[in-house]
């Protein structure tokens, strides 16, 4: 009996030492936060490396150095730690995963990159964080394709995930696949409507809904984009831009002429997508918008997404907020499946 109550003793004794050492790091990495915020790494990097004293491979102190070294150019050290921290099975192993990408892909090694956060999700799963980040790199490799799948598939892991849509909407422009790119965004400006990103994203949609090309060079870009739906879709697209010119639209405002030209290209592309088409854009950005337009919520989105860029627009949301709430209950509502 003695002896049991010894080993609990020591057990016990033991998990009071492991609890005030976590307590103590926890202290050590809160000061440390305090000063990199502030922009003392020097002091940082020393409160860090008190917490690393005490446990080495501690996962969050060898991460939060190495965001610290990172910070101050240090890639050699950060990777380092940053290596030390990303074994760790939890979201501080993931994060670190993000970060050991991040500093391979600034060093010009793209491609390794990729390898690094498609072992992270192998590991973790589609965490869209992940994914992106992969997206990031595949775009600076090159390889805009698996670019594309990237942002596709952080935007499945999570919708909301702004910056995958206008990512992979900046995508598309850089190789004018125009439609592809209008889709991204205008979900990306139904989730962020302010702001100078969403400014840009604005000028880019009307610029894509604009666009006049002739039907050779849009045919000639067949290597760019290998879906046939999308090919006549852009046609389309390079159509309806050299219509606004005609008689039928001069009493039509510029929103009235988009939202009968993008209601037109949402018909088009839901009802022609293939059943094996897998993406994310037949999976949801066709179904979705073409429900918007469909039910007659097109121009209260277009006025939406319009409002950083158009003063009337601006206006006619401050003014229309029962009609804004109802469209949002209504998204909330839009089935994909």
């Amino acid at each position: 009996m003695k002896g049991s109550l010894f080993i609990l003793g020591c057990f016990l004794s033991l998990q009071i030492h492991s609890q005030n050492q976590d307590s103590l790091i926890a202290t050590i990495l809160a000061d440390g936060a305090r000063n990199y915020e502030e922009g003392r790494y020097d002091l940082a990097l020393m409160e860090y490396n008190r917490a690393l004293a005490i446990d080495s491979k501690h996962a969050l102190a060898n991460y939060e150095i190495a965001m610290c070294y990172y910070s101050v150019g240090n890639d050699k050290s950060a990777l380092s730690h940053t290596n030390i921290a990303s074994k760790d099975e939890s979201e501080v192993g993931i994060e670190a995963t993000i970060l050991v990408g991040g500093i391979i892909d600034h060093q010009g090694k793209s491609k390794k990159a990729m390898r690094t956060f498609k072992k992270g999700i192998d590991r973790f799963g589609d965490y869209f964080l992940l994914w992106y980040h992969y997206g990031i790199s595949a775009t600076a490799a090159g390889d805009f394709e698996e670019a594309s799948i990237g942002y596709q598939k952080a935007m499945s892991s999570r919708l909301d995930h702004v910056d995958s849509h206008f990512a992979l909407a900046r995508l598309m422009l850089s190789q004018d696949r125009l439609v592809e790119s209008i889709y991204p965004l205008m979900f990306f400006l139904m989730l962020e409507p302010r702001g100078d990103a969403s400014i840009a994203a604005v000028n880019s949609l009307n610029k894509a809904l604009n666009e006049t090309q002739r039907i050779t060079e849009v045919s000639n870009k067949r290597d760019k984009n290998k879906d046939v739906n999308f090919q006549m879709a852009n046609l389309l697209m390079s159509a309806f831009a050299d219509a606004r010119r005609l008689q039928e639209y001069s009493e039509m405002s510029e929103l009235e002429i988009d939202e009968q030209v993008l209601s037109r290209i949402f018909e088009f592309m839901e009802t022609s997508s293939p059943e094996n088409d897998d993406s994310f854009y037949s999976n949801y950005y066709f179904p979705f918008f073409h429900q918007i337009a469909e039910n007659g919520y097109l121009m209260t989105l277009l006025h939406y997404i319009s409002q950083s860029v158009d003063e009337p627009s601006a206006l006619w949301v401050e003014q229309n907020t029962e009609q804004i709430e109802k469209m949002f209950v209504f998204l909330d509502e839009i089935d994909v499946n």
